[in-house]
């Protein structure tokens, strides 16, 4: 048995790489799946996901398996979507030159960055920077000094 029908937090981890991917078929290709395979196991866990609902019945909460896929697909999204953001160098030059009053059109163009990018790296690292102290410090000392 494929440890993608057998472990729950395996399958999400990799519907999430699949709902993120620019290439599906290279993730699809990493795993040994073209997409008559990935929708032949979607099946097979969305059958299971239902079957656990059922069982649960109409006790209090969520069922035990799709609480695990849950957190599984959530944690495995979170990876991927800081994967594709902007590295804090990079975050950093462009924050440092918007600082300075250029144009934001401009500075974008000049470092081939769409402006949801910026603003979904700009979310990402403001949060990070408002609890890691060192990195509050190395973004000072790259923004200003």
């Amino acid at each position: 048995m494929h440890d993608l029908d057998a472990d729950v937090k395996a399958y999400a981890a990799l519907a999430a790489a699949l709902a993120h991917a620019a290439d599906r078929g290279a993730v699809l290709d990493e795993h040994g799946l073209d997409e008559d395979g990935w929708e032949a196991l979607e099946e097979r866990w969305s059958e299971r996901l239902a079957a656990d609902e059922e069982s649960f019945g109409d006790r209090d909460g969520v069922p035990p398996l799709l609480v695990a896929y849950a957190e599984a697909f959530a944690e495995a999204s979170r990876r991927a979507d800081a994967s594709s953001l902007l590295g804090f160098e990079a975050y950093v030059a462009i924050t440092r030159e918007l600082a300075r009053g250029r144009e934001v059109d401009r500075v974008l163009k000049a470092h081939q960055v769409p402006l949801y990018l910026y603003l979904e790296s700009h979310h990402h690292w403001t949060l990070r920077l408002a609890t890691d102290t060192e990195l509050a410090a190395r973004f000072r000392d790259l923004m200003y000094g």
